[in-house]
């Protein structure tokens, strides 16, 4: 059985990594809220996107158990209850930049998993050539 992430492009990985790196690194907080959950939520959608394929459907039935979608945090409210809409703002910041952390995580196992599984095949192939080699000394 062929391993499904062999049918991933390994640069747009690097590059949805890439992204998800400089979009983690936002510091959580209420003002940051809104940009880390709109980053999460259009970075979520990319990968969707690059996992739609039949022979994807695996690792997308894992994405989406792992990667939910989120709601959009309600503007900050200094009017009507401001302790608690900064409450609930700087927990959507959180909750936003955890997970994209672990999306930057998920990637780069599938990165792993890729170069991992390609290094096996070359590492085979070169025994293969090692064993098929003649030996040296005389035959018979």
């Amino acid at each position: 059985m062929a391993n499904p992430t062999s049918e991933l492009s390994l640069g747009r990985l690097l590059r949805m990594q890439a992204m998800v790196t400089q979009a983690a690194q936002v510091e959580a907080g209420r003002d940051s809220a809104a940009a880390l959950v709109h980053a999460y939520s259009a970075l979520r959608t990319e990968m969707l996107d690059v996992l739609d394929r039949d022979s994807l459907a695996e690792l997308r039935g894992e994405f989406d158990r792992l990667f939910p979608e989120m709601e959009e945090p309600p503007p900050f409210n200094p009017n009507f209850d401001p302790v608690s809409s900064h409450a609930k703002l700087a927990a959507a910041a959180s909750q936003a930049q955890m997970g994209l952390r672990r999306l930057q995580g998920w990637i780069q196992g599938l990165i792993d998993e890729m170069t991992l599984s390609e290094r096996m095949k070359l590492e085979a192939e070169a025994r293969v050539k090692l064993e098929n080699k003649p030996k040296p000394g005389f035959t018979t």
